[in-house]
């Protein structure tokens, strides 16, 4: 059944809204009536939203419904750059300046999903920070495994949702910034698998918070 459910989100709802994106960027492009294109782009928006949660809740089925990972020795500052790489064009967008300095190998044992994790960490780091914000990144040894750090400089959590924040469809109240409260689900849930840990905790630096995850030496 959960195999039929991802089936269904991927080809029967994704599909679709990918081929209303590809239309809708089409009739931007062509689009000169100012009052028209603005409406464009509101449904070229919401359907990235759409999008994104639909495949957040596609990911999250299938990682709930895995009790083992094919792992490997894989070097995490490659899989954190490559990371970075990957959102290098909303890291322009946002001006925000991304700082990981990687001077020496971190050979872990993991799967190539990990990077997912790095990937929506950045991106909570990039939505919900300020406007040409500083995002740190460290990878710290922690005896029998990397400690992976990521200081924003967003609003912060409340100690009392410090937890919550990584349970299924549980998010913070924030104005016009919208998810589908999965995506520190899913990174828990690729943590569990990897026999690691994950949390957050206030930025020390000021404003801001610190998402951390530990992952296996190799």
């Amino acid at each position: 059944m959960q195999e039929l459910f991802i089936d269904v989100l991927r080809h029967d709802l994704i599909n679709p809204a990918c081929i209303i994106g590809s239309y809708t960027d089409l009739l931007m492009e062509i689009e000169t009536d100012v009052k028209k294109l603005q409406y464009l782009k509101n449904i070229s928006r919401s359907n990235q939203k759409l999008i994104g949660i639909l495949e957040d809740a596609a990911s999250f089925t299938k990682l709930d419904n895995l009790n083992n990972l094919k792992t490997e020795k894989m070097d995490l500052g490659d899989i954190i750059s490559n990371a970075i790489g990957s959102l290098s064009v909303k890291i322009s967008e946002k001006g925000a300046k991304v700082y990981f300095t990687c001077d020496r190998p971190y050979p872990a044992k993991v799967n190539e999903i990990v990077e997912q994790v790095f990937v929506n960490f950045l991106t909570n780091a990039l939505k919900y920070g300020p406007q040409g914000g500083k995002i740190e990144i460290n990878v710290v040894d922690a005896g029998d495994s990397w400690k992976i750090c990521f200081a924003d400089e967003g609003e912060g959590i409340p100690d009392e949702f410090k937890e919550a924040v990584f349970e299924r469809f549980k998010r913070l109240e924030t104005g016009a910034i919208k998810g589908s409260g999965l995506g520190l689900a899913i990174v828990k849930r690729i943590v569990e698998l990897h026999g690691g840990q994950v949390g957050v905790t206030d930025n020390p630096n000021g404003n801001g918070s610190v998402f951390w995850v530990t992952f296996p030496k190799a």
